[in-house]
């Protein structure tokens, strides 16, 4: 990937992160407010759902925490899920 594509990547990243941010200020300031406004389906939106969702817990004894890379941790769980080092 050339370095225009990535900076293009990085607008576009930058506008997602820009947009649940305003999301997340428009719920704490309308958290009194029932009324919500109708969503519209875009590309962006299903990138911010694909990001904020959270991992589903695993049945098996490997850490269910993802690294800085965003692969899966290799280290042993504990009880919770987690290893020593992401909250075990």
């Amino acid at each position: 990937m050339d370095l225009g594509a990535k900076i293009e990547d990085l607008k576009f990243e930058l506008n997602v992160l820009k947009r649940i941010v305003e999301q997340y200020r428009n719920n704490v300031s309308n958290n009194s407010n029932s009324t919500s406004t109708p969503k519209t389906s875009t590309s962006e939106e299903n990138v911010v759902e694909k990001t904020v969702a959270k991992p589903k817990p695993q049945s098996s004894s490997q850490c269910s925490a993802t690294t800085k890379k965003g692969t899966r941790c290799s280290r042993s769980a504990r009880s919770n899920g987690l290893c020593w080092q992401h909250g075990g």
